[in-house]
């Protein structure tokens, strides 16, 4: 068991091999969910229901990632998508080090939109519910990014915001192994689901 966890707690490991790899994955498990607590609190103004729960994962990516292989986020979903570079020259040569993926199902866009003024989604129409998906991903990518430093990371550049709806075929994709985490938020009795890959 990882120090600092419980059976059953918010953080699950999976393939992860050696201790001093599951304490640098539980930091930045812990640091994700802080930054999505803050978001969650600060930008949307409202309670989760329960902490994140968070599951990370070491995988060796291919380089394309087809989103809509997930079944749970293609009827109606809002997804936005950010990339992390190391620096502007990177950004320049789309060389990316990592990706933030925010999914949203029509359960949850109905709150979301709340937040923006808007009474419903038909309301807002497509772009602007987009918009609100993507200025969310960006709050939560925002905040992460700030702890990245204190964790060795050097001062990363993300691109704006890609917004898509119902599916996202072959994404680019960090290349070589990489250090997934898949968190979920609780929030207006749904769930938000965050995608964070960073190579290793």
């Amino acid at each position: 068991m990882v120090p600092g966890s419980s059976p059953g707690g918010p953080i699950k490991f999976e393939g992860t091999d050696g201790m001093a790899e599951k304490l640098d994955y539980q930091v930045m498990a812990k640091t994700l969910m802080g930054a999505v607590n803050e978001s969650v609190t600060g930008f949307l103004k409202v309670k989760s229901d329960k902490d994140p729960t968070i599951v990370t994962k070491v995988q060796y990516a291919k380089d394309k990632l087809d989103i809509s292989t997930y079944g749970e986020f293609i009827d109606g979903s809002y997804i936005s998508v950010i990339y992390f570079y190391h620096h502007e020259g990177d950004k320049g040569s789309k060389r990316y080090c990592g990706m933030f993926i925010l999914y949203v199902n029509t359960a949850a866009i109905h709150f979301l939109v709340r937040t923006f003024g808007y009474k419903n989604a038909t309301e807002a129409g497509e772009a602007k519910v987009a918009d609100a998906v993507a200025e969310f991903n960006s709050n939560i990518a925002g905040l992460f990014k700030k702890s990245l430093n204190g964790m060795g990371y050097p001062e990363l550049v993300f691109s704006a915001p890609l917004k898509f709806k119902g599916f996202a075929d072959s994404l680019d994709f960090p290349k070589g192994q990489n250090n997934f985490h898949r968190i979920t938020a609780y929030v207006w009795g749904q769930t938000l689901t965050m995608d964070v890959i960073l190579a290793i």
